[in-house]
C-alpha cells in the first residue's frame, strides 16, 4: 500500500505548465506556479468570435491575437490579468516561459475559459476543455467524447433534431450515436448544462463513409523528445505540432478515420496525474481535426508504461486495476469494446471492427507490461490475444484483413532486439497466425521511420514453432508497413536486408479501400508522395 500511495503523489515534470483560472471583478486571472525560476512568461489568448468567420460548420485552428508578457521578470509564480472579456464567450489561451535552471523553453497545451454574469457578478462558466473528439466509427454509428471544466450533463444534438445523451453528471462524457446511414454527413452540436449554466457549441460535422469506397490514414509514434528544438514539438510528452499537422492532412486527404499505431505519449511514469496531462495534451493536439474525423488507437510500449510502478532502476510493472495502463487507455479512447476478457482489461486496447469488405484487427503487444533488467515480459502476443485473434480471423470472412500492433514482426534495424524478435518463438507464432489467415497487411510503428517489408514464409522456414502452427501447404506473402513517422525522434538508417523501401521523414500513410482493390500511399508533411504499393487488386 505504501508503494501505491507514493505512486500516486509524485510531482509533475518541470516542463508541465498547468494554469489555474479564477474570476475577479471584471477580469479573468490566470496563474502559473513552478518549482524552478521562470523568466519571460507570455500568455497568448483570443475569443472564439474573433476566430470564426460565420456561424456555420467550419474548421479552424486557434490563433492568438492578444498577449500579456512579463519581459524582464524572473519568479516561480506569475499571474496574468485578462480584461475586456465578453461574458458568455469562449476564450482560448496558451502559455510559454523559459525555465532558467534547465535552460529550456516550455509551453502549456491550449486551454479555454468562459465567464458568465449572475446577479451582477462574474463567475467562471462552463466550457469544453477537451474535445469534442470522435471515435469508434462503424457503418451506422460513431462515438462523441468530450471533457468539461465543471461537472455537467451533456448531449449531442444532430441537425435533424435528434438528441443523444449518456445520462451522466460528470466532467467526462461519451455518447454513442447509432442508427446512422452510410455515405451521409451529419452536423452536430454539443450542449452541456449545470444547475446555473448552459453551453452550446458551434456546429461540427462527421461523415459515415461509403463502406465500399473509403480511405483511412495510418501513422504512429507521436510522442515527444527533448532532442527536438521547437516547444510545439515537445509539449507534455507529445509532439503536438506534427500530430496536428498529420491529423489535418488526413482530413484534407478525405480519410474516413485515422489509426494511430502506438507510442502516443512519452509514458514511463509513476505519476497518474502526469498520465492525465499527457493524454489530455494528445487529445488537444488532435484538434481541430478530431471534431470532424474519428480516430482509433493502438497501445505502444510508452503508453503501456503510463502509469507504471517502479521497483528499482530497470525493474517495473503495470499497476493492478483500476490503475493499470489499460484502465487509463479505456478512459480516454472510445475504441470498440469487443476484445477478450481479462485483467487488466483488454477492453478498448484489443478489438476489431469492420467496414464494408474490410476487417480491422487491433492487438496489444505491450499488454500488462513488466520489465526486470534484461527480461521484458511483453513485446509479444499473449495466448489470450492469439486465440481470440485466431477465432476472429477464422469467423469473419471478408476479403481484406488489416492487422495493427505496435512493435514490428520484422524490425528494419533501429529496434532490432526490442521488437517481436525479442521473443523469437512468440514472433514465429504471430507470423503463423497471419499467414494462416491470409491477411492483407500488417501495420506497425515503434521504429520512428517508414519501412516496407514483404513478409515471406521462407523467412521462418527454420522455425519449429512456425512449422508446427502453419495450417496450409501454401501461403501468400503480405506487406508489413512500419509507419512510425508521427513525431518521435527519427530512427537510424535501415540495416535489415529485407527492407524494400525506407524513409525517415515525418510521414503518414493513406490506405484506399474499394470493393476490388486496396492501395497504400505514404506522404511526408510537405505532401510529397514517398511510396506507393498495391496491397490487393489494383489492376
Amino acid at each position: 500500500m505504501t508503494a501505491l500511495i507514493f505512486f500516486l503523489t509524485l510531482k509533475l515534470p518541470f516542463y508541465v505548465i498547468e494554469p489555474q483560472i479564477r474570476v475577479e471583478d471584471s477580469a479573468v486571472v490566470v496563474s502559473i506556479k513552478s518549482d524552478h525560476l521562470l523568466k519571460m512568461p507570455n500568455i497568448y489568448y483570443s475569443g472564439e468570435s474573433e476566430l470564426t468567420q460565420n456561424t456555420g460548420v467550419e474548421m479552424f485552428e486557434p490563433r492568438y491575437l492578444h498577449n500579456i508578457w512579463y519581459r524582464d521578470t524572473s519568479d516561480t509564480f506569475f499571474e496574468f490579468r485578462i480584461k475586456n472579456i465578453k461574458p458568455g464567450e469562449v476564450y482560448y489561451f496558451q502559455i510559454e516561459a523559459t525555465d532558467i535552471e534547465k535552460g529550456k523553453e516550455i509551453s502549456s497545451r491550449g486551454y479555454r475559459f468562459r465567464v458568465v454574469e449572475r446577479n451582477g457578478k462574474w463567475q467562471q462558466g462552463l466550457v469544453i476543455d477537451i474535445g469534442p473528439y470522435l471515435g469508434n466509427l462503424s457503418e451506422d454509428g460513431i462515438t462523441v467524447s468530450w471533457k468539461t471544466n465543471l461537472p455537467s450533463k451533456g448531449e449531442v444534438i444532430l441537425s435533424n433534431g435528434k438528441v443523444y445523451t449518456d445520462g451522466t453528471f460528470s466532467k467526462w462524457h461519451r455518447v454513442r450515436l447509432s442508427g446512422l446511414s452510410y455515405g451521409r454527413s451529419y452536423d452536430y452540436r454539443i450542449r452541456c448544462k449545470t444547475k446555473e449554466d448552459t453551453l452550446e457549441t458551434r456546429p461540427y460535422r462527421f461523415r459515415i463513409p461509403d463502406p465500399y469506397n473509403f480511405k483511412f490514414s495510418v501513422f504512429g509514434d507521436t510522442r515527444a523528445s527533448w532532442k527536438t528544438p521547437g516547444t510545439g514539438e515537445r509539449i507534455n510528452g507529445v509532439n503536438t505540432e506534427v500530430l496536428r499537422r498529420i491529423a489535418l492532412e488526413s482530413f484534407r486527404d478525405s480519410a474516413a478515420f485515422m489509426v494511430v499505431i502506438g507510442d502516443l505519449i512519452r509514458g514511463y511514469t509513476e505519476d497518474t496525474n502526469f498520465v492525465r496531462v499527457m493524454y489530455e495534451t494528445w487529445l488537444w493536439a488532435l484538434e481541430p481535426a478530431s471534431h470532424f474525423l474519428p480516430v482509433f488507437t493502438v497501445v505502444g510500449n510508452h503508453d503501456a508504461s503510463a502509469p507504471m510502478i517502479r521497483v528499482k532502476k530497470g525493474v517495473y510493472y503495470d499497476p493492478p486495476p483500476p490503475l493499470s495502463a489499460e484502465n487509463f487507455w479505456e478512459k480516454y479512447f472510445p475504441n470498440p469494446d469487443n476484445g477478450p476478457e481479462g485483467q487488466p482489461p483488454y477492453r478498448g486496447n484489443v478489438y476489431s471492427f469492420r467496414i464494408g469488405p474490410a476487417l480491422f484487427l487491433v492487438l496489444n503487444t505491450d499488454y500488462n507490461q513488466r520489465v526486470s533488467g534484461d527480461s521484458v515480459y511483453s513485446v509479444r502476443l499473449d495466448r489470450t490475444q492469439f486465440e481470440w485473434a485466431d477465432s476472429i480471423l477464422a469467423s469473419v470472412r471478408l476479403p481484406y484483413r488489416f492487422v495493427f500492433w505496435h512493435e514490428p514482426l520484422l524490425p528494419s534495424g533501429s529496434h532490432e532486439g526490442s521488437a517481436l524478435d525479442l521473443h523469437p518463438e512468440a514472433r514465429d507464432s504471430a507470423a503463423a497466425l497471419l499467414f494462416n489467415h491470409g491477411i492483407t497487411a500488417l501495420f506497425n510503428a515503434h521504429e520512428h521511420v517508414y519501412a516496407r517489408v514483404r513478409v515471406k514464409p521462407g523467412f521462418f522456414r527454420s522455425s519449429k514453432i512456425f512449422q508446427s502452427l502453419i495450417r496450409k501447404a501454401e501461403v501468400s506473402d503480405f506487406y508489413q508497413l512500419i509507419c512510425g513517422g508521427g513525431g518521435a525522434p527519427s530512427g537510424v538508417e535501415k540495416t535489415a536486408q529485407y527492407v524494400e523501401k525506407f524513409n525517415n521523414e515525418y510521414s503518414y500513410g493513406i490506405v484506399k479501400v474499394t470493393d476490388s482493390a486496396v492501395k497504400f500511399t505514404l506522404f511526408n508533411l510537405a505532401g510529397w508522395k514517398i511510396d506507393e504499393v498495391c496491397l490487393s487488386g489494383c489492376n
